[in-house]
């Protein structure tokens, strides 16, 4: 899910390691072999043993190259990232968040890659100042210390690092039942935003359900709410000063306004329907009025009223089919697209109709992001047999 739909498409190495991936791929903004899926629902033919990892297209997911090999022939296949970004102000700049692997970045739209320096062996969220693409928020544990967890700040694009927050709960002792021990539960920075209409607003989300602000660029730090389920991802309104939506581990979606300092925690389902597990978010306009846009584990809805209600958005598939929509982004021209195991879905009018492109490879989606210079040009992520 990315953390802000104005600075980057969204919606995690040891200190100073660095590889370099080779090019071999198209100019364009392609990710993928030119290959045809199969028809809506079934598993895409194949025309050659395929393998996981980074893909773009620039004539909107008709034709795709792969891209990122390491000089050695060794590409991402195999790498389980966490969370990709496109730099809204420098398009060239590519992010893959990889947990343990650390973070990976691109100064080339995806061509060459390099292991970031980072002062964290993992990193599991970060985000980019809206105004100045030089400073970024990554969280993540110090090196060879996976009992803590912290948040950094860098002023030039990744040179230095400066610890700005210390998860301050690190562990606490929680009680079962009355038959069964405490348990130990650490707790840990699980997501980051920052506010594109207040930079100096950053916005981070636990493991343990905490909202915490920083006004000051993350000097100071106070906890805005607690749910009682984890967060996993954060999106900050682009409609309205204050409000927070939050990924939970629980599968709902998680809200919290300033205004009126109260949170709640919403089901993901039209009225009498049961609820679906929330896998990603992305807002747009409707006839000038916002609307939220949720992939689920059973589909595509939207909300126009903020999350109060959700009508069911008709997939091109069969009435009986469950299609998990795991990634949403919208480019520049305001097209929608929608990832799922095995088709790209995009929309043209704000997710009232949508059409198939079908992605030429088998297995799972795990994340799209739509270029936002470039109005035909899209990446994915796909993990094999996942």
């Amino acid at each position: 899910m990315q953390y802000s739909t104005r600075r980057g498409r969204v919606y995690n190495f040891p200190m100073g390691g660095k590889k370099e991936l080779a090019g071999g791929v198209l100019l364009a903004l392609a990710a993928a072999v030119v290959l045809n899926g199969a028809s809506c629902g079934g598993a895409p033919k194949q025309a050659a043993a395929p393998q996981s990892g980074l893909f773009v297209s620039e004539d909107n997911g008709k034709n795709w190259q792969k891209k990122g090999r390491y000089e050695s022939g060794a590409d991402f296949s195999g790498l389980e990232p966490l969370s990709f970004t496109v730099d809204v102000y420098d398009p060239n700049k590519l992010y893959i968040v990889a947990g343990t692997a650390g973070l990976y970045a691109s100064k080339d739209r995806g061509n060459t890659w390099e292991l970031a320096k980072t002062p964290t062996s993992s990193v599991v969220a970060m985000a980019i100042h809206p105004v100045n693409p030089n400073i970024i928020f990554v969280a993540g544990s110090p090196a060879g210390d996976t009992t803590k967890s912290l948040i950094w700040k860098t002023f030039d694009g990744g040179e230095k690092w400066t610890e700005v927050f210390a998860e301050p709960y690190g562990s606490k002792v929680e009680s079962m039942n009355l038959f069964r021990p405490k348990k130990t539960v650490v707790t840990a920075v699980t997501a980051i935003g920052v506010d594109p209409e207040k930079p100096e607003r950053v916005y981070a989300g636990s493991s343990s359900g905490a909202l915490i602000v920083s006004d000051d660029g993350g000097k100071e730090w106070r906890t805005m709410y607690s749910f009682t389920a984890g967060i996993s991802a954060l999106k900050i309104s682009p409609f309205a000063q204050g409000e927070v939506f939050a990924r939970l581990s629980s599968g709902e979606l998680g809200f919290y306004t300033e205004k009126q300092n109260t949170a709640i925690r919403i089901d993901i389902a039209e009225k009498g329907e049961r609820p679906s597990a929330l896998l990603s978010m992305e807002f747009a306009y409707e006839g000038g009025k916002p609307i939220i846009v949720a992939g689920t584990e059973k589909g595509l809805y939207k909300s126009a009223d903020n999350g109060k209600s959700w009508a069911r958005l008709a997939l091109p598939v069969s009435e009986k089919q469950q299609v998990a929509v795991s990634s949403l982004s919208q480019s520049k021209s305001g097209r929608i697209w929608a990832g799922s195991n095995f088709n790209l879905y995009f929309s043209d009018d704000r997710g009232a109709t949508w059409k198939v492109r079908q992605f030429p490879l088998a297995g799972p989606i795990r994340f799209i992001a739509a270029d936002p210079a470039d109005e035909e040009a899209i990446y994915t992520y796909w993990v094999s047999g996942r």
